[in-house]
């Protein structure tokens, strides 16, 4: 059997393609339509003991870094600072071997958890887009025990955010008061950050940043 070739308008490819070309995407903008409050955040892990200071590395973890380390090497060589070369990267060491990791690391999860109201959850590999739900073979489990889903809303969100920001019991007046200080603390964490201070409460999230340019786009 000959399978369909990358880019047929049937294949995932193409099907990926074709809904680039609906309408511009606002994907924000029609959530707050319907009531729905959007956040966006990054997860970055902390070197809390600076471990990793005396460890030197051959390449870094992904393009984020790659397009963050571009970023400033061009910035010291404007500024003839550093040898011109990025803030992670020894300026003494001519092998390959001299990248320093940083501190704040971005973590990547690719598992997909989705949480509805304290009842429902599902957990697996699809995706909300074209591609996972008309192209690839995807696996969710889902279940609608309360309970259960409750449980795993306060560990996650403790886990991400920080144990004293894990949404309570729930309600409406639990969640706007828990979206409020996700924000502060996002931004707090980023200042953080950028000062060479630890993050909040051993907290992971912070605003989304890519380096690499690339937008936000609604794929279904």
């Amino acid at each position: 059997m000959q399978g369909r070739r990358k880019g047929e308008p049937n294949s995932g490819g193409g099907i990926v393609k074709d809904s680039l070309k609906v309408a511009p995407a606002n994907p924000k903008g029609e959530l707050e339509a319907l009531g729905i409050q959007a956040v966006v955040a990054m997860l970055m892990s902390y070197d809390a003991g600076n471990e990793a200071k005396d460890i030197l590395v051959k390449g870094r973890d992904n393009d984020a870094q790659k397009a963050q380390a571009a970023v400033e090497e061009e910035k010291n060589m404007r500024a003839k600072v550093h040898g011109g070369k990025a803030d992670d990267v020894d300026p003494g060491n001519y092998s390959e071997y001299n990248i320093v990791p940083r501190r704040y690391r971005e973590i990547y999860i690719h598992s997909k958890l989705l949480l509805v109201d304290d009842v429902f959850t599902t957990l697996g590999s699809a995706n909300l887009n074209a591609r996972s739900m008309a192209g690839d073979s995807e696996l969710n489990i889902c279940t609608e025990e309360w309970s259960f889903t409750k449980s795993a809303r306060r560990r996650v969100f403790g886990n991400l955010a920080g144990e004293d920001f894990d949404g309570a019991n729930g309600t409406s007046r639990d969640m706007q008061n828990t979206v409020r200080h996700w924000l502060n603390r996002m931004d707090r964490n980023k200042k953080n950050r950028l000062a060479g201070r630890p993050p909040e409460n051993d907290s992971f999230i912070h605003p989304f940043d890519d380096p690499r340019g690339e937008p936000t786009v609604r794929l279904a």
